[in-house]
């Protein structure tokens, strides 16, 4: 099954693998550095590939309610890794204004909308989505957003969903208070 699984994600790993080497073409590690750059165009890209994959999540969601976001080939962990370095990318240049709202909040829907999947076990495909959500919060923060994410989180009517972006949004809080 794991195979099976794999092979549904392959062609938009592969996409998200061309993103990745025209935003990061130095090929620096993603855990410790920003992308190159952070367009309308890349979060588009990004957007797209998210949603292709919650959908491949959830016409798999028996098996994925019982396994690791892993058996995707790493697609999940790799575009988590990528979120969040572009989320970098846009606070530390403050260039938000080229990325439309709409698609900030329909990826930020998406993040929360995901981890009841990431969050079935507290584990590192977690944590990659911790970062993902907390960055896009902090690169593109305002209470509206915070509020927006709050509102998904409860009308999942999952207490874990609602405990993975309380966890989330209070870190981020913590971060933009030391500023």
């Amino acid at each position: 099954m794991v195979n099976k699984i794999e092979n549904e994600f392959k062609i938009i790993h592969s996409k998200l693998r061309q993103l990745e080497q025209i935003y990061n073409s130095h090929e620096k590690n993603l855990h410790f550095s920003s992308l190159e750059k952070a367009d309308a165009e890349l979060y588009s890209q990004l957007l797209e590939l998210a949603q292709a994959g919650l959908e491949k999540v959830r016409k798999h969601s028996d098996y994925f309610s019982k396994h690791s976001l892993y058996d995707d080939g790493m697609f999940w962990y790799d575009l988590f890794i990528t979120i969040s370095a572009a989320a970098l990318r846009i606070r530390a240049n403050q260039d938000q204004q080229d990325i439309p709202e709409n698609v900030v909040k329909e990826l930020t829907v998406l993040l929360v909308d995901i981890s009841e999947f990431s969050s079935l076990h507290p584990s590192d495909i977690q944590k990659r989505n911790h970062e993902a959500l907390g960055n896009t919060l902090y690169g593109f923060y305002s209470k509206d957003l915070l509020a927006l994410t709050r509102k998904r989180s409860r009308e999942s009517g999952l207490k874990k969903i609602s405990e993975f972006v309380e966890w989330t949004i209070g870190r981020v809080e913590e971060i933009v208070q030391k500023e």
